[in-house]
């Protein structure tokens, strides 16, 4: 059972691995609420969640970097992060890059949850172009 979110949020924990790097991606919509959950938050409450997540991402200021989008992928698959909080999307990609070069990178959903995003795109079927 991964407690994934424990890695990161949890400063006690997340000394353990700033030696060899960990990060979240920037992007605060997805940060925040995982750490609003980790602050004791089971359900997004503005402003209370808002207050838990800001603590939560108080106690690891200075251990967690930010790693911005366009270089998530390759901090990970070159190993300059060896714990992250990112999407499932660019994790797949680390990985392929990963195990090319140096090793395997895993992926992992928290027992606890996570985020659910899904990509689309509509057209209606009477488009001028379709």
């Amino acid at each position: 059972m991964c407690r994934c979110h424990a890695n990161v949020f949890d400063p006690e924990n997340a000394r353990r691995f700033q030696a060899c790097g960990i990060g979240v991606v920037d992007s605060a919509s997805d940060v925040v609420p995982l750490a609003a959950k980790a602050g004791g938050q089971d359900k997004w409450d503005g402003k209370n969640s808002i207050q838990a997540a800001s603590q939560v991402l108080e106690r690891v200021t200075g251990i967690v970097k930010v790693i911005p989008t366009d270089q998530f992928i390759d901090a990970l698959a070159s190993g300059k992060i060896c714990v992250a909080i990112g999407f499932s999307g660019d994790a797949v990609q680390a990985q392929t890059k990963s195990n090319r070069s140096r090793g395997t990178v895993e992926y992992r959903v928290p027992a606890d949850g996570g985020l659910l995003a899904i990509d689309a795109m509509a057209m209606p079927a009477n488009a001028s172009n379709s």
